[in-house]
């Protein structure tokens, strides 16, 4: 884990306060190095996205055609990025004023779920963010499970 160099204090450090953070939110970013572009030139790749936890990973989805998720079939290292916005601190002065946040950034591997964990995990992920969701709906068709890629990114000590 990277320490703070200002304001150490305000670092949990326990595995639990990170996955009580992480299980609070659904929102980050996941950032790719670098990715050839269909122009042929090479740019990192940071993409918004919705994710959960499930377990020791983190767990995000989206089309196996586009982005962030078909470039991480040939792309393995990435960080994912994670912020609430607590509060806007309006001070005497714009130098006082500040931002109340809590963030986290993991390090890691990315690794593309095998076809036959696909349906699974997109019911989990469905089920994380809204409970009991996918007993309220049609499951997904072969060919929608197809046209979605999951990715998971291991929570490893020491890599956030």
């Amino acid at each position: 884990m990277e320490k703070l160099t200002r304001k150490e204090g305000r670092q949990p450090t326990e595995r639990a306060a990170l996955e009580e953070f992480l299980d609070g939110q659904w929102w980050g970013v996941l950032t790719i190095g670098s990715v050839e572009r269909r122009d042929g030139r090479t740019r990192p790749l940071a993409v918004p996205t919705l994710f959960v936890r499930h377990e020791d990973r983190i767990l995000m989805h989206g089309s196996t055609g586009a982005g962030a998720m078909g470039a991480a079939g040939t792309v393995t290292s990435a960080a994912f990025c994670v912020t609430a916005m607590d509060a806007l601190v309006v001070a005497h002065s714009t130098f006082d004023s500040t931002v109340h946040y809590r963030s986290a950034v993991l390090y890691g591997d990315l690794q593309v779920a095998h076809r036959e964990e696909r349906a699974m995990l997109l019911d989990r992920f469905s089920d994380l963010l809204l409970p009991g969701r996918t007993a309220e709906v049609r499951g997904m068709t072969p060919k929608e499970i197809a046209a979605t890629n999951v990715v998971a990114m291991p929570i490893t000590d020491g890599d956030w």
